[in-house]
């Protein structure tokens, strides 16, 4: 069998579809499949219905969930997981979704928009890019943009660090050093895609997999489009904090567990994009490496130095890396401290 996830599948009887539904994804469908070639009304695609994309049919194994500000997982019925009825693979089929936010960081308004276009475009500029999801573009029956999306296994940086049920110390010693040449590499290529002018837009911890097949840090979900890349500047601060952290800490959780810690602090030490975290976690954890301090500083209320593009932000962090001796021999996929993108 071609093992090409993007391979397009040959024509198939009704009896075909049937037998291969349930033979490479586990699912019953009907005698006669509902095959599907115009996804306009996403709310009504479901479990078992054949998806018929750029020549290729896909059988829908449900939505993608996704859980954010200590809210249970919700439903994305505008995104599918979904199985290769050629070859067995899982993809992701990102459906048109419209959608817009607001946010302002330091006096600054950034808006954005879902656009399907600029996440292909992405796709496109990292598609031999390691340190990111890999898919492609496709036009329905109907003229909707959707992306097909290889599936990564694994969790998210945010729930890999929450599972961590170990003191920060030994968190510090264990684990801090790799992940933060992860980090490092991640960050290393937001400033790859700065440097072709295009933003992921929606840089967080829950948008950074560990992928289970090779422990390498992959970015994904980048369909919002920002009117400009220091948005992208201002959230790789929160990626930092959290994982020199090990997650988020905030005023409110200091004051209920530890209330003799918020005499180290004082508004100052809160993040400027969210004002309830504590942005400078080194006064909580003074075994931090003292090297941060400066890096965290300028994410925080009480500092006027700011991070002004990707690459001056992943150059300070390799520089920490490399003075501490944290850094490994770069390999050909390894970007060596200092060379990001300008």
């Amino acid at each position: 069998m071609n093992t090409n996830p993007f391979c397009p599948a040959p024509p198939m009887v009704a009896e075909e579809l049937v037998r291969r539904a349930h033979e490479l994804a586990g699912i019953t469908v009907p005698a006669v499949p509902r095959v599907l070639r115009d996804t306009s009304n996403f709310l009504t695609i479901e479990r078992g219905d054949i998806l018929e994309l750029d020549g290729a049919l896909y059988v829908v194994c449900g939505n993608e969930h996704e859980g954010r500000f200590g809210i249970d997982e919700q439903p994305k019925y505008w995104v599918k997981r979904a199985t290769s009825l050629a070859t067995g693979t899982v993809h992701i089929i990102k459906m048109a979704f419209q959608e817009s936010l607001t946010a302002s960081i330091d006096g600054q308004q950034f808006t954005c928009e879902r656009d399907g276009w600029k996440e292909g475009q992405v796709l496109q500029a990292v598609c031999d890019h390691p340190n990111f999801m890999h898919g492609k573009s496709v036009i329905d029956a109907s003229g909707n943009l959707l992306r097909i999306i290889e599936f990564i296994p694994g969790k998210t940086l945010l729930r890999h660090l929450g599972d961590l049920a170990i003191p920060h110390l030994e968190y510090m010693e264990q684990y801090l050093p790799h992940l933060l040449v992860q980090t490092y590499e991640c960050c290393a290529g937001i400033a790859f895609l700065h440097g072709l002018s295009l933003c992921h837009g929606d840089i967080r911890n829950d948008h950074l997999l560990l992928d289970a097949r090779d422990d390498r840090i992959r970015w994904i979900d980048f369909d919002f489009a920002r009117p400009s890349l220091l948005f992208d500047v201002w959230c790789l601060g929160n990626v930092l904090n959290c994982v020199l952290a090990k997650g988020f800490v905030t005023f409110h959780g200091l004051r209920q567990s530890q209330p003799a810690l918020l005499a180290r602090l004082d508004d100052r030490d809160a993040s400027m994009f969210f004002r309830h975290r504590v942005m400078n976690v080194d006064k909580i954890y003074p075994h931090l490496p003292r090297c941060f301090s400066s890096m965290l500083k300028r994410f925080s209320v009480g500092d006027t130095r700011r991070y002004e593009r990707a690459d001056q932000f992943v150059s300070d962090l390799g520089e920490c890396l490399s003075g501490l001796g944290w850094w490994p021999r770069p390999g050909p996929e390894t970007p060596a401290v200092g060379t990001a993108a300008t």
